[in-house]
């Protein structure tokens, strides 16, 4: 038989945990727009002069960012369906709410990688393709 102050006390203890995870998850989400921007980032930092030479060709600057928001897109869902299926091999069962994790993980991401791709697609192309690499 459980008392009541050792039940409220368990009730608090179980609340408390509970704002900290909602909490945390925020801030974990919060990393994940800065993980989605910092590594789409480095890996456009490589390819602006691909970009420079795509829209000196014509290629309009929506396009471009399109091409390059596509490759991010296939390369995040490709990591996250190959992380369902790993996680399924594992523990045998998915439930709906990893799925809606997994794609919360993927909006964020994807919202770093947006920002990041505007960000390089705005430079200058001449000034991109006259400086010697």
């Amino acid at each position: 038989v459980m008392e009541d102050a050792q039940l409220v006390e368990t009730v608090n203890s179980y609340e408390n945990g509970r704002s900290f995870m909602i909490n945390l998850q925020y801030i974990i989400f919060l990393l994940i727009f800065l993980i989605g921007f910092v590594a789409t980032y480095l890996a456009m930092r490589s390819r602006v002069s691909e970009m420079a030479i795509m829209r000196s060709l014509g290629t309009g600057s929506k396009r471009v960012f399109l091409i390059f928001f596509l490759e991010q897109t296939i390369l995040a869902v490709s990591g996250m369906v190959l992380g369902i299926i790993v996680s399924f091999a594992y523990y045998g069962e998915i439930h709906l709410q990893e799925i809606l994790m997994v794609a919360l993980f993927l909006v964020f991401f994807l919202g770093g990688s947006v920002i990041s791709i505007l960000q390089m697609n705005k430079k200058n192309v001449l000034k991109i393709l006259s400086t010697a690499e």
